[in-house]
């Protein structure tokens, strides 16, 4: 029985990455605020929330993946 990892690595190698990206621009995104105005502060930090929301449920649904894979894939090596 062959099995194909190589294709779900690199799917989650992207998505790490993408997470690592999003990371450094919400860091950077902060730092803007912090240095902005009280008036402009108080938008930008509802639109940061929003962002932060999203980065969040982008790290919920990787590391769900990843623990399925994991799951399936001792459950596939316990049965060989």
């Amino acid at each position: 029985m062959d099995i194909n990892t190589g294709g779900l690595s690199n799917l989650i190698g992207q998505g790490l990455d993408s997470l690592s990206t999003r990371a450094e621009n919400l860091k950077t995104r902060m730092g803007e605020v912090a240095n902005m105005e009280a008036e402009d502060q108080t938008a930008a930090m509802i639109e940061l929330q929003f962002e932060m929301g999203q980065y969040n449920t982008m790290v919920e649904l990787t590391s769900s993946i990843t623990k399925s894979l994991s799951d399936s894939v001792k459950s596939i090596s316990q049965k060989v």
